[in-house]
């Protein structure tokens, strides 16, 4: 058989689901009620669940669909679900305010609005869930901005880091224009010029080729800080069809950014923007970690889109082949 693909499973789930397939695949081989009860009892599944995941995995092969490929987060058996009245509230005061505000002002104002009526409100997790929905639905195609922004922001996938299991920092290549994720890096301590060159270098390397540039130059934004190694990094930026904004300050930015145009959960990536300037100590998780290559593909294969069209395939194929060249470089010095 050949081997799974992995790559929409969570990183810390991959063995055990590795695990089941291969149980799968042996009970096909031979099956009957008998052979159902072994492979049950090995993976420690109830004969009931074990069939369902025979029956989904023959159905489509795939290897996120089967139980256990993600971690799934504790709900209410109670939905709080809003009311008409209620939903309308909350879409109405999401689509009055600023296309870039936060996220708990739009909740904030829906609770005042709420108030100023006399009307019940449900949670406040409920409300932003809704808010949240809603803005998505409202924004999307809106663009926020021209060219490419760089972030910075913790995420909720656990690597290893001496020995401990820490959420580590995404480096982000926005497309403002689509509101998408271009390119991703990972680090496990912080973020800085070699992260952001992985990114663009991702990016870059998405980009088909004998794509027909359209522009003269593409806006970046980069927001530095003062370590000397940016210099080189935003002279290979700028020397090759790049123009740069963004100015120097104390600490990189830290994912508002990227929570204001995507949202704090994207395809089941959780944005940790308050953790992202944390030491790698303030930033330990509990359960499974994985190494960062293969937490960054599992990220990349969650946030990133096709590449076609944007902003970055602006760019002639031959400045983007050298514009490749330095980043790859800048990534290994």
């Amino acid at each position: 058989m050949q081997d799974p693909d992995l790559s929409f499973v969570e990183p810390a789930r991959r063995a055990e689901i590795a695990r089941r397939i291969a149980e799968v695949e042996e009970y096909l081989r031979a099956p009957g009620a008998a052979a159902a009860e072994r492979a049950a009892a090995r993976l420690g599944l109830g004969l009931s669940s074990f069939r369902m995941l025979v029956r989904v995995w023959t159905r489509s092969h795939r290897a996120e669909e089967l139980s256990g490929a993600t971690h799934r987060r504790s709900v209410s058996r109670r939905p709080d679900a809003p009311t008409i009245a209620q939903l309308s509230l909350i879409r109405g005061t999401e689509a009055s305010m600023p296309n870039d505000v936060l996220l708990e002002k739009v909740v904030a104002q829906v609770y005042a609005n709420a108030e100023s009526f006399g009307a019940p409100m449900p949670s406040r997790p409920t409300v932003r869930a809704y808010a949240s929905s809603f803005r998505r639905e409202r924004l999307a195609g809106v663009p926020a901005g021209v060219g490419i922004a760089i972030d910075h922001c913790a995420v909720d996938v656990l690597v290893s880091w001496e020995g401990k299991a820490v959420l580590p920092i995404a480096t982000l290549a926005l497309d403002l224009e689509r509101r998408g994720v271009l390119g991703v890096a990972l680090d496990p301590v912080r973020a800085g010029p070699r992260t952001t060159a992985a990114a663009l270098l991702d990016a870059v390397s998405r980009i088909e080729a004998g794509s027909a540039a359209r522009a003269d130059a593409v806006p970046i934004e980069i927001e530095r800080d003062g370590r000397p190694e940016w210099d080189e990094l935003l002279d290979v930026v700028e020397a090759h069809g790049l123009t740069r904004s963004g100015g120097e300050a104390a600490r990189l930015p830290g994912g508002l950014r990227t929570i204001r145009l995507l949202g704090k959960d994207v395809n089941g990536v959780r944005f940790k923007a308050r953790t992202t300037h944390r030491k790698p100590e303030g930033r330990i998780g509990e359960g499974c970690a994985s190494d960062v290559d293969d937490a960054l593909k599992f990220l990349r294969s969650r946030l990133i889109r096709s590449e076609i069209g944007g902003p970055l395939a602006g760019l002639t194929g031959p400045v983007r082949t050298a514009l490749a060249l330095d980043l790859k470089r800048l990534t290994l010095d």
